[in-house]
């Protein structure tokens, strides 16, 4: 009983994260209590990921290397051949271990779970794997005209999965953004049309993407005065997150430098 619990619980909330629900966190707390009373298992990793990463966020970054134990000793633990276990394994390397594991060790897990899911012929969690090694080749060394062709690939697979949609936004919004290093392709309208369709929908975590989206397009161009007035409206989004506070301050401080550089001010 307690296990088929487990099950309706992770279904509920692997729901609620594709379409990025306002009510992801309260299920996961309703995870995690309900995890502290019946014991810990692989259903219950995805909502102490979430927990990990939220925590991350209030800036307990000493945290992580915890919550990674935790749930990767219960995934140890689980039988491969789950969906659900490598789900909660995919989001664990792509979202919390991340933080702890070296980029090359975590793009290394990640391409060997997608050799698992696909073998099960689990294409959701291969290629959502698939999207954030592309991503993370870019922090790797790899060359940009080969983590094109890379997003490319992950988005001509994840077009034929409709339940991958709300992935599929991510990763074009990787695709703006390497497009933006490669060439002079103009991509700032683009993504403020993103943003004024996400301020129709109330999702406010498909619009914080879209914003660090904005906001590093516009710092690689050097568009300072877009680039404040983007991490101001992230930054107005949770004054409680002080990961954004750290962000505003530290780019804000390299403005500030390059003005100076140019003369333009003390």
């Amino acid at each position: 009983l307690t296990r088929n619990v487990y099950k309706l619980m992770d279904a509920c909330y692997i729901s609620a994260n594709r379409i990025a629900s306002p009510i992801l966190p309260i299920l996961a707390c309703s995870i995690i209590n309900f995890s502290l009373e019946n014991g810990l298992s692989g259903e219950s990793c995805c909502a102490y990921v979430l927990l990990g990463v939220m925590r991350m966020g209030m800036g307990k970054f000493n945290e992580a290397p915890y919550y990674t134990r935790i749930v990767l000793a219960v995934l140890d633990s689980s039988p491969t051949s789950s969906t659900t276990i490598r789900r909660a394994r995919s989001i664990c390397y792509n979202y919390l271990s991340i933080l702890h594991f070296p980029f090359k060790e975590t793009e290394v897990l990640l391409r060997t779970l997608v050799k698992e899911a696909l073998r099960y012929g689990d294409t959701e969690s291969a290629y959502e794997s698939l999207r954030n090694i592309s991503a993370l080749s870019v922090f790797t060394g790899e060359k940009l005209s080969t983590v094109m062709v890379s997003l490319n690939n992950v988005i001509s697979h994840m077009t034929k999965v409709k339940k991958m949609k709300q992935s599929l936004q991510l990763v074009l919004l990787d695709k703006l953004l390497v497009t933006s290093w490669m060439s002079s392709d103009e991509v700032g309208p683009t993504i403020d049309a993103l943003i004024e369709k996400h301020k129709t929908t109330n999702q406010a975590w498909d619009m914080e993407l879209t914003l660090y989206t904005r906001f590093f397009v516009a710092f690689w161009n050097e568009e300072h005065e877009t680039a404040l007035f983007t991490l101001n409206d992230l930054l107005s989004m949770n004054l409680k997150v002080q990961l954004k506070y750290v962000y505003f301050k530290f780019y804000h401080g390299i403005f500030a430098f390059q003005q100076y550089r140019n003369g333009e001010g003390e």
